[in-house]
């Protein structure tokens, strides 16, 4: 494995998802590759939605993770890059 972060893109609470039974194992995995717990972030990926409050943080993934890794909410009106040159319709492009 070459070195860098691990982002784990993840929905937000609008999504009935198990992360609490699902991302212990991914997360033993990923870590047991070489990459190390501060390596990674869990990436909230809230679309248009709110960002999730701290309490929505323990519900979704529970104590374990929350306790032991960087989460963070997407902002999609203020964490965009723009993109060099334009689209077909010629307008700025940013993801």
């Amino acid at each position: 494995r070459r070195g860098g972060d691990v982002v784990l893109a993840v929905s937000d609470i609008t999504r009935p998802i198990p992360y609490s039974e699902f991302l212990p194992p991914l997360l033993r995995k990923i870590e047991s590759s070489g990459v190390s717990r501060g390596d990674i972030t869990i990436l909230i990926a809230t679309g248009m939605h709110r960002t999730c409050t701290p309490d929505e943080h323990l519900y979704m993934f529970g104590e374990e993770i929350v306790s032991q890794y960087r989460i963070v909410n997407h902002d999609a009106n203020g964490d965009l890059a723009v993109l060099e040159g334009t689209s077909f319709y010629g307008n700025p492009v940013s993801v």
